[in-house]
């Protein structure tokens, strides 16, 4: 587990490669909560509860489920290069060298405690 704190903000990220998970993100807010349904990274649908109201719901009625997702993110880059385009205004290049960052942060706390993980060989699990 991580734990990030921006101030007013926190963050709690729980990430396994080796055991089995939901695969769901919850964002947590003082008036209610949204969940994802699984997979998170390409979600079909979201929960939105709140603490004083009805729960509402929304489903992805557009047919693209699971990995199929990624089709959004080759329309940009196709988008881009049509464009002569760099990056994409969307997520800067400076965003990703930051989230990149933020993984390297939480290596290094993982092998100051003596964590660490090793990838399984190709084609074991």
């Amino acid at each position: 587990a991580v734990l990030l704190d921006y101030g007013r903000a926190h963050v709690t990220a729980v990430v396994s490669m080796l055991a089995s998970s939901p695969i769901v993100a919850e964002i947590y807010g003082s008036e209610g909560w949204v969940t994802t349904d699984p997979v998170y990274v390409c979600p079909t649908g979201l929960k939105f509860s709140q603490v004083e109201g009805p729960t509402l719901t929304w489903q992805d009625e557009s047919g693209i489920k699971d990995r199929d997702g990624l089709c959004y993110e080759a329309t940009v880059a196709a988008k881009c290069i049509a464009t002569g385009l760099l990056e994409p205004p969307q997520y800067t290049l400076d965003q990703t060298l930051a989230t990149l960052g933020l993984i390297d942060q939480i290596r290094t706390q993982l092998l100051a405690q003596g964590r660490s993980w090793t990838p399984p060989e190709a084609g074991t699990k």
